[in-house]
């Protein structure tokens, strides 16, 4: 239950727009900023989380949990298994789906049944700059 309220209280904007995010982990709890967030890969009812500097953090709740939460402009989930922030996108390379590379040169496929939506989140997001 403690875990829960942790997970649940983190900090916002004046916009709504998640700044920091605490994440439950064996230890107790450790708190990012969600900017440094590069992606997150679902394993089973786990969650990696791929960040700035790389850290690998692994948390023991769904991706699908984490996309409620960070499901903001900032983030877009292209497959199954991954949830990418935009901000760290670094190239697209064509293919039925496709790949992404990040900032941290990892590639990530792109579902095919994703690609359109995808495709449309990151033209809008180059077009708001």
């Amino acid at each position: 239950m403690e875990n829960q309220q942790l997970f649940e209280e983190n900090n916002y904007e004046k916009e709504n727009s998640l700044i920091t995010l605490a994440l439950p982990t064996l230890e107790g709890f450790t708190i990012i900023k969600v900017g440094e967030i590069i992606r997150c890969e679902a394993s089973g009812n786990y969650t990696y989380f791929y960040l700035e500097n790389n850290l690998k953090i692994l948390i023991s709740k769904t991706l699908k949990d984490f996309e409620r939460l960070l499901g903001t402009k900032e983030f877009c989930r292209i497959h199954n298994s991954h949830l990418i922030n935009i901000n760290h996108l670094r190239k697209y390379i064509k293919g039925k789906g496709g790949h992404v590379v990040m900032s941290d040169g990892s590639m990530v496929d792109v579902a095919v049944r994703k690609k359109e939506a995808f495709m449309r989140r990151v033209i809008g997001k180059l077009s708001s700059n």
